[in-house]
């Protein structure tokens, strides 16, 4: 999955015959047992794809969310041809509305939403009689644009994870090594870099490469020896299914562990940074992100071990002002008592509590690594700088949608 050929197993991927189209997705439920896709045609079965965890991860999320979109305005456009750019919007924004429900607490849903609708304002400022046909055009090349910015987006930040971890975590590296005559048999030789890995990030997770296990991807591109501990990420097995499977894909040496196995690895000398994703980010650098991940980040913060999470600037929310004002999604409790589909592991009647995620506050992180480089503590001002870095690319960007939108009006 990670740009080793045509017949590569893909995320997702957009397919369309005149104004008839499908999204096939990876159904991520069934790895890694198979490789299964189901093809989508409207809006509700995207959402629901995202709600039964089909497809997930933040950016992907957004991506498939953007397309979902683009399937509901094809399919009005075929059914109402006739239908006013005002009333197709209508219809649109309830459909945001529908699919911005599926995941709540990931920002890069609404983001990629969000665009879709504001294509259709643009439209209907430079023509107000733009036939329905002509909206689903420009709203198809958006998501498209969505999917295709995720791709560009996460090499830059594998980049600059490359670059951080050389910065900080290589001196730290070559000071234990030197303290060390060697390792266990588990963890390798001392000059291997090790890291911890929660939940799933990689291409699995967004539309290409990957936010923090991209890291882990350019760091193994650009040369360097290098091992990872996967967190198996209860309760849903992310890590253990999903991330294994894509190390294992790109011959990546690691092992899976419980996740309550990170503290004791540390204890032992064995770790010398913990990445993962966010599926949002406060403005105080506070991060929202799969269930276990505050605990990993303070007993990395215990023993003094870099913590990073690696994120898009779209997953950065400058309205949410600190990680209390989060919604945490919470989820059924067969996903705990039920593993896979099991017999129950409890007693009849146990009662449950599952949030899907946990806040990590900002103090326990090292940095934060996103496309427009690795930000430090305070990152109040950091990511707001970051944010508008990335709006303005995307601004730069969006004249030359804005360009072709005109160009495809005119030509109409």
């Amino acid at each position: 999955m990670n740009g080793k050929g045509e017949d590569e197993v893909f995320t997702m991927k957009w397919i369309q015959k005149g104004d008839s189209a499908r999204l096939q997705l990876l159904d991520q439920s069934d790895l890694p047992a198979s490789v299964s896709y189901v093809d989508l045609h409207n809006a509700k079965e995207v959402a629901e794809s995202i709600r039964s965890m089909k497809v997930r991860g933040a950016p992907a999320i957004g991506c498939a969310a953007a397309y979902g979109m683009a399937l509901e305005c094809l399919l009005i456009a075929k059914e109402e041809p006739s239908v006013s750019g005002s009333t197709l919007k209508d219809k649109l924004q309830d459909t945001k509305k529908a699919m911005d429900e599926a995941r709540p607490t990931a920002v890069n849903l609404m983001y990629a939403t969000a665009r879709i609708v504001e294509v259709v304002d643009t439209i209907l400022n430079i023509r107000e009689d733009a036939s329905a046909a002509l909206i689903s055009e420009c709203i198809v090349d958006e998501a498209q644009r969505i999917f295709n910015e995720d791709v560009e987006n996460n090499k830059r930040l594998g980049s600059h994870g490359v670059a951080t971890i050389d910065q900080d975590v290589a001196p730290m590296r070559a000071s234990k090594a030197a303290k060390t005559e060697g390792a266990t048999a588990t963890n390798g030789p001392a000059e291997r870099l090790n890291l911890i890995h929660h939940c799933n990030t990689g291409a699995l997770a967004t539309a290409g490469h990957g936010t923090a296990l991209g890291v882990i991807f350019s760091l193994s591109q650009a040369g360097k020896n290098l091992h990872v501990y996967v967190d198996e990420t209860r309760p849903r097995l992310q890590g253990a299914k999903l991330t294994c499977w894509e190390l294992r894909e790109s011959r990546i040496p690691h092992h899976l562990i419980v996740d309550g196995a990170s503290g004791l690895l540390m204890y032992q000398g064995k770790v010398d940074a913990v990445v993962f994703g966010a599926d949002r980010v406060a403005a105080n650098g506070d991060v929202a992100n799969k269930i276990g991940t505050f605990n990993l980040a303070m007993a990395a913060h215990a023993h003094g071990i870099p913590v990073y999470a690696c994120v898009p600037t779209s997953t950065i929310d400058l309205t949410i002002p600190t990680g209390q004002d989060i919604v945490i999604e919470e989820r059924s409790s067969d996903e705990i008592l039920r593993v896979s589909g099991g017999a129950s592991i409890a007693p009849d009647g146990t009662q449950v509590f599952n949030p899907a995620f946990d806040v990590t506050p900002a103090r326990f992180l090292t940095g934060i690594i996103t496309e427009e480089g690795t930000l430090k503590p305070p990152f109040g001002a950091n990511l707001k700088e970051a944010k508008e870095k990335a709006l303005q690319r995307e601004k730069d960007n969006r004249q030359k949608s804005l360009l072709a939108i005109q160009q495809k009006l005119s030509a109409k």
